[in-house]
């Protein structure tokens, strides 16, 4: 029985040169069941302006890929960006679709975010699930706007109900292949000696 073999890779490289400082990870995980693939890059680099403020003095990014494949159960895709100014992050399945998160800082005093989908039969289009603007007006007041998608949500939610079904046959088919596996030579083992 073969359960736990697997191909694990990895490495990383770091930098610097004229103050920028870089460093960028790539992970690959290969096993029979499931494959895993993570890329990682993180820079920060000096402003070019010379009036800056010294919270102002770097401009920082960093990406994040990850990405799931599987012959037993669907593929997943994550990806996440950030910046000073705001973060972006995505889940996506080719069965199911995508699903984003958007934070971003508009001005000094206001940040707007979402969480939306897009579906598989429009993947053009976003459809909000959650919208949100806060405004710091000054020192005592922040004001803060949020809006839902009710029917969105319900749609979600039926199709989740949906696909309990498969999910739970696909864990169940991966425990019974190593249940079995593992139990077959075990049970083979004892027929031997009895005998």
């Amino acid at each position: 029985m073969v359960f736990l073999e697997y191909d694990l890779t990895a490495s990383a490289t770091f930098g610097f040169n004229d103050d920028e400082f870089n460093l960028k990870g790539i992970i690959n995980f290969a096993h029979s069941d499931v494959n895993v693939k993570w890329q990682h890059n993180f820079i920060r680099s000096p402003r070019m302006r010379r009036q800056a403020s010294s919270s102002d003095l770097y401009v920082t990014s960093h990406t994040l890929t990850l990405d799931i494949t599987s012959p037993l159960f669907t593929g997943v895709g994550y990806r996440m960006a950030a910046r000073k100014d705001g973060i972006t992050a995505s889940v996506s399945s080719p069965t199911t679709g995508f699903l984003g998160l958007q934070l971003q800082r508009r001005s000094p005093s206001q940040m707007f975010g979402k969480l939306f989908i897009r579906y598989l039969e429009t993947p053009e289009k976003d459809t909000d699930l959650v919208t949100f603007k806060a405004t710091l007006r000054n020192s005592k007041k922040l004001a803060l706007q949020s809006s839902f998608s009710m029917d969105t949500l319900n749609d979600i939610m039926k199709a989740t109900k949906g696909r309990v079904p498969d999910v739970t046959e696909s864990i169940l088919k991966v425990i019974n292949k190593y249940h079995t596996a593992h139990f077959v030579e075990m049970e083979g083992g004892n027929w031997r000696l009895t005998f």
